[in-house]
């Protein structure tokens, strides 16, 4: 295991284990699913770059480079995923407990 996967995968849990202490299981859930990607580019970067093929509407004529495919998903596990976590995390608390007052019983 080198160390790219050690560290990113530590990353990825830091990023849910917040997510599930701060925002409950369905925040922790949603980053979860933000970090797949991005971790799937660092661990599995030679095979991700050699993907010659159709790929959606459009097609992949020449492999990328590992590194290349690697430096991508580090830029993206560490800012987009990291970013979106936060966001989610602290944007929707509000709403959270604006919801947790309209229900409560009190109020019927």
């Amino acid at each position: 295991m080198t160390w790219n996967r050690k560290l990113s995968g530590a990353l990825a849990s830091i990023y849910i284990i917040a997510a599930l202490v701060v925002g409950g299981a369905e925040t922790a859930c949603m980053v979860a699913i933000s970090v797949v990607f991005p971790l799937a580019c660092i661990w599995f970067a030679d095979a991700m770059g050699g993907f010659v093929g159709p790929a959606g509407t459009i097609a992949i004529t020449a492999s990328s480079p590992g590194i290349f495919v690697r430096i991508l998903g580090w830029s993206n596990c560490s800012w987009s995923s990291g970013s979106s976590a936060c966001w989610r995390l602290w944007y929707f608390q509000p709403f959270d407990a604006l919801r947790c007052l309209i229900n409560a019983p009190f109020l019927h």
